[in-house]
């Protein structure tokens, strides 16, 4: 089951940067830092499409790796295709990927790009789709239950230290 991020510019942000912002938190923290995986949902309501990629960020690392998934298993149908920063750019692999995950891909940055443009201020189409995440938290992987946590994508422990 997903939930809808509530479609605010700032939480959404928050939201998509949550695994390496762990790895932030965790060393100024002097928290042993571990592996963080999130998985989200662009749902385009006006066209009835969907698309759905995962962000792992492994111990140790300072940038995020993004998967498509290409195959109908939401556990393990993801292809890799690149890293992603704090500033939300994907850098796309050097490596070949496939035409299905190429075009999600392309997709995935426009919503980046858009909701770069709304973090600023300026004219964004991002409310034209909406984010859902996996129901676990985007920073430290545990079970989200409460509303106010469920329409974020953050628990409130992680949330507190953001």
């Amino acid at each position: 089951m997903t939930t809808i991020i509530t479609n605010d510019a700032t939480t959404l942000h928050t939201a998509l940067t949550a695994p390496l912002s762990y790895a932030i938190v965790a060393d100024a923290e002097g928290k042993k830092d571990k592996d963080v995986s999130a998985t989200f949902t662009i749902e385009n309501p006006a066209k009835g499409t969907h698309i759905t990629f995962k962000i792992d960020r492994p111990a140790g690392f300072k940038t995020m790796l993004v998967s498509m998934m290409t195959g109908s298993d939401n556990e393990t149908s993801y292809e890799y295709v690149g890293s992603m920063n704090r500033g939300l750019f994907i850098k796309k692999t050097d490596k070949d990927i496939s035409a299905n995950a190429s075009t999600k891909l392309n997709a995935v940055r426009w919503y980046m790009i858009e909701l770069g443009k709304a973090i600023k201020g300026e004219n964004s189409r991002i409310g034209a789709v909406n984010l859902h995440h996996s129901g676990a938290c985007a920073c430290c992987g545990r079970k989200l239950t409460n509303p106010e946590s469920l329409s974020t994508g953050i628990g409130p422990i992680c949330g507190a230290r953001l």
